[in-house]
């Protein structure tokens, strides 16, 4: 019989202990700390560089900044002793440290606290704590209040200000916590005071960035939750002595924090700033992202007992040389479709400036254009107009979407001149937004007022999902208030102003006070203010009850998407007329989700939908809504192609996906098939500029094809796949040879027909096709001979919403004359947009049958609410539509643009009950080196719309950073090994994204 094998020895030499040496092993036992904790919104983008910087160059790669907010924590400890065989004794110390919550993607989700800059008080606790563990301990002197009362919380501490070589160190003041000039409010202790700090909304887990699953735990932290952990995250590292810019121990460090009691907590009171003084030898703010004099959000303080425990060594750092040091080649990534998830994915992986040691990057297009849903193209024959998909407006808290935007026109540097030099001439501001609404059985135009906010959408700073959901329920009482004090006057005074004190002081957790303010409101309001205030009053007020009855404020919006909008507002108790005012009907429709049932009715996820309102009413910068000065393509598509371009990155148009095909054991991506439209006369290049601009044309460029006029007499729609009988050559990408990762950047609607392996070897396929449903949808443009007065709006350049009909969303786009110059020479004095979801009916040829119909009979009957000037006895004058051929009656909807989007590739996304959870994330395909990007990839927002889609897109460019690709090593890209087979690719982590927890 083999012998039982013995543990094998621990090579590792013992520890030379000896006198004098500052140190103390762990773990540290820590008594009556007394911590005061203070919130900070940092700016994310540096927060990510920080943590790119220092833990990812240390092999950290799936840890990522949680949200925007640091803590800058006082901690006071009264008794601190070492434990497993230190030295007897004990000492106190004090240490004033930035803590950054991060997010362990391997881990569902599992947040940790990274440590970049601790500040103690004596040598042994920093130490012992840099030697040990790798806190970042530097030597300081405090001034702090007295342990029981509030004030000034300074440190001092040897800096270089400017780091010159002339300069000496100093010591002096470096950072410093204002007083707020009120006194700390008295002591309390028990689970009341601490939900009574979670209920602070800055305090809240959302704003911490908790996701959902964890969120009850902080807000229930009296209740000392079963693990009572706190997981710190620290790099800790020794020079090499030979050469002082290597490392010769560099690793990232993981140590438990244990909860062992709480005495005490309560909240801090008064408004107070961090101030930080510039210091060459410790960039603070710039590190973290913060002002000089940074607002503290809000300040708290609790007393406990912990335990600091051992640490484990999460990653060690290797020197990661590029490929052309190396020898290998740069990983072959295939990027399958040009919509803005593709193009944010690629925008990613090529931001850093030595990308193409590492990648090679070739986007696959089908047809002549980019931008999927978002391509829009210049009509040549037609005057140069801008014909869309649809109607394209940006919301001001698309902040990612803004910041890739921001980015590549500041890499552009367009010269003076040029007809959108700067970002801020792609985008114009959106004031005006009007809702139609029913009273007294009559329509009427109802104008909703979303007043601008401090700052521009995508500064370093905006972060929307914090802001949204930190101004949730103060937005809500704010706006109940407002409105009671413009209805009401007189005898009421004293009812208004005992309702106003009630809601000042609402206790969230009270559902039935709550609800009897509700009650109140309504009955005070009566007939006297107008529905759509009313509506949006209850509409709000239904909302915070109902996330608090059914818990979602702990557990996560996502815990909702079960149920239908409609009927969980119902459930709640929202007033039937609300159910159908013009507030309702325009979210649907902005949603395209009015039809969006089998039977063609309403369908819309409950959390998802709640996710989404906050997110545009709450979290955008600037105006609410902004247009572009000119086409999507023009003003945001191009732009990307051309930096892209400038990086690099290869593009092949004329290509079409025909079908993914799987390796025997259906775990990797073998080939791609694909078929060739069109062959190019050498490199496409796909641009044309009209008066200076770069453009998309309506046409391919026949010049640049093989047999380009053949092909043109034909007259292709190479952006249609089942008018494609002009791709008979049919070629594959294989893996191994021309890829190593492929991003599926394709829409969802036309995944059915390329995906069939993949539906039938893996059921999370077979469920999200079925589940993630799509909608056709209609477009229509409109050149009108008459302004907007004269067509009987009130004011120029707004969008309405809310109208019954097919054509629900309408937007004056007559700014874009400037762009379309030929137009406006032509007499066009009015652009008009007009968009809706057009279901799954049978469609015919665009501009002709139904749809033509459909389009006619709006104008015929259902346009009255947009342009009531524009009818003459009752009937629509059509000589004010635009026709250069002279058209007579309905014939001039010819000169005009009618677009259904019914192919799977132009398909809106919908987010019906029960799908978000059926989502795939970006690295969630569950199929060797296949990545995914789309606004239908799950990304937190998980509607369909540009936001969504660049978020999705920096995830896959995010997992594909840290997959494991073919010749790399299973402990990074530091040390790859020789060249895999594409069986032998990483599994990618089927993960899903953070819930929403609002509070």
């Amino acid at each position: 019989m083999r012998a039982k094998s013995s543990p094998e020895p621990d090579a590792r030499p013992e520890y030379i202990d000896r006198g004098g040496d500052l140190q103390l092993a762990p773990p540290f036992r820590c008594d009556g700390a007394l911590l005061r904790c203070f919130s900070l919104t940092a700016d994310k983008t540096r927060l990510e560089r920080l943590v790119a910087t220092t833990l990812h160059r240390a092999g950290a790669t799936h840890l990522s900044p949680l949200s925007s907010t640091v803590l800058f924590v006082v901690a006071e400890i009264r008794r601190a002793t070492a434990g497993d065989g230190g030295r007897g004794g004990w000492l106190s110390e004090t240490d004033l440290a930035f803590w950054v919550p991060v997010v362990d993607t391997r881990q569902r989700g599992r947040v940790s606290w990274f440590l970049p800059y601790v500040f103690v008080d004596n040598a042994y606790a920093m130490a012992a704590g840099r030697e040990a563990l790798g806190f970042a301990k530097t030597l300081g002197t405090f001034t702090l209040p007295p342990r029981d009362q509030d004030g000034a919380y300074g440190v001092d501490t040897l800096h270089l200000p400017v780091a010159r070589s002339d300069d000496k160190y100093r010591v002096g003041r470096l950072l410093e916590v204002r007083p707020p000039g009120l006194p700390a409010p008295a002591a309390s202790s028990g689970v009341d005071v601490l939900r009574s700090i979670a209920r602070l909304t800055p305090l809240s887990a959302a704003h911490l960035g908790v996701p959902g699953r964890l969120a009850s735990a902080v807000l229930e932290l009296g209740a000392f939750p079963q693990s009572r952990e706190v997981p710190l995250v620290l790099l800790r590292q020794l020079r090499d002595i030979s050469d002082p810019a290597r490392a010769a121990i560099q690793e990232v460090v993981e140590a438990p924090a244990r909860l062992s009691r709480i005495t005490g907590a309560g909240v801090l009171g008064g408004r107070r700033t961090l101030h930080i003084e510039p210091s060459d030898s410790h960039p603070i703010a710039e590190d973290l992202g913060l002002l000089r004099d940074h607002p503290i959000d809000a300040a708290w303080w609790a007393e406990i007992d912990f335990v600091v425990d051992k640490g484990r060594t999460i990653s060690i750092g290797r020197t990661a040389q590029p490929a052309s040091v190396t020898g290998e080649r740069p990983r072959r990534i295939a990027v399958l479709g040009g919509g803005m998830g593709s193009l944010s994915a690629v925008l990613a992986l090529t931001a850093d400036p030595a990308w193409r040691s590492r990648y090679e990057i070739t986007v696959y297009q089908m047809g002549h254009r980019l931008g999927g849903k978002c391509a829009s193209s210049r009509r040549r024959d037609r005057l140069d107009r801008i014909e869309e998909h649809g109607l394209h407006v940006w919301f001001g808290s698309y902040a990612r979407a803004f910041r890739l935007l921001r980015g590549c026109y500041a890499e552009l540097a367009r010269p003076e001149g040029h007809p959108i030099p700067t970002w801020r001439d792609a985008f114009i501001p959106q004031e005006n937004f009007y809702l139609r609404e029913r009273s007294g059985g009559r329509l009427s135009t109802v104008r909703l007022e979303l007043p601008p906010r401090p700052g521009l959408p995508g500064d370093p700073d905006h972060d929307p999902d914090a802001e949204a959901l930190r101004r949730a329920v103060p937005a809500v009482i704010e706006g109940v208030a407002r409105e009671l004090r413009r209805a009401v006057r007189g005898v009421e005074a004293v009812r208004i102003g005992r309702l106003l004190r009630s809601l000042a002081s609402l206790d969230l957790v009270s559902v039935d006070g709550l609800a009897r303010a509700r009650d109140e409101i309504r009955a005070v309001l009566g007939g006297r203010s107008q529905p759509a205030i009313r509506h949006m009053l209850d509409l709000s007020v239904t909302t915070v009850l109902g996330l608090l009855r059914d818990g979602a404020l702990t557990r996560g919006l996502e815990t909702l998407d079960g149920e239908e909008l409609s009927d969980w507002l119902a459930r709640h108790g929202a007033a039937p007329d609300t159910l159908e005012s013009g507030l309702i009907r325009a979210f649907y429709d902005l949603l395209l989700a009015t039809e969006a049932s089998p039977s063609g009715g309403r369908d819309l996820a409950a959390g998802a939908a709640i996710r989404a309102a906050l997110f545009v009413l709450n979290g955008y910068r600037g105006a609410y809504l902004w247009k572009m000065s000119a086409g999507m393509g023009e003003a945001v598509i191009a732009p990307i192609y051309e930096v892209l371009r400038r990086r690099g990155v290869r593009f092949e148009f004329f290509r079409r996906v025909t079908h993914l095909k799987l390796t025997a054991d259906k775990r990797a991506l073998d080939e791609v098939e694909m078929a060739v439209q069109a062959r190019t006369r050498g490199e496409y290049e796909p641009l044309v500029e009209i008066d200076g601009l770069p453009c998309w044309p309506h046409e391919p460029r026949w010049d640049a094809l093989e047999d380009g006029e053949r092909l043109r007499a034909s007259a292709p729609d190479f952006e249609s796949p089942s008018s494609a009988p002009f791709d008979a050559e049919r070629f594959a990408l294989r893996a191994g040879v021309d890829f190593d990762a492929v991003i599926l950047g394709i829409s969802v609607g036309a995944l059915p027909s390329i995906a069939t392996e993949l539906v039938e070897a893996h059921p999370r396929w077979r469920t999200m096709l079925r589940e993630v449903r799509t909608t056709a949808t209609l477009g229509f443009q409109a050149w009108l001979t008459a302004d907007a007065r004269t067509l009987g709006r009130t004011t120029a350049g707004d969008l309405q919403g809310g109208d019954p009909g097919a054509l629900s969303t309408y937007a004056d786009m007559t700014h874009l004359l400037a762009a379309e110059r030929r137009q406006a020479e032509a007499g066009v004095r009015h652009v008009a947009y007009f968009c809706g979801p057009l279901g799954d009916s049978p469609h015919s040829e665009e501009g002709s049958g139904p749809v033509r119909v459909k389009v006619q009979r709006f104008l015929e009957e259902g346009a009255r609410g947009v342009w009531p000037g524009a009818y003459v006895d009752g009937r629509f004058d059509w000589s004010l539509l635009a026709d250069p051929t002279g058209g007579i009656g309905p014939a001039r909807l010819d000169a005009q643009y009618i677009r259904q989007n019914v192919e799977g590739t132009d398909r809106y996304t919908l987010t019906v009950r029960g799908s978000t959870a059926c989502r795939l994330t970006a690295d969630g395909s569950g199929i060797g080196g296949l990545f995914l990007a789309g606004d239908w990839v799950r990304n937190g927002l998980d509607v369909g719309c540009i936001e969504g889609a660049v978020r999705a897109g920096e995830a896959c460019a995010e997992a594909i950073a840290r997959a494991r690709l073919p010749g790399e090593s299973a402990e990074g890209r530091g040390a790859r090994g020789p060249t895999a087979s594409p069986t032998a690719w990483a599994e990618p982590v089927d993960e899903q994204p953070h819930a929403w927890v609002l509070s």
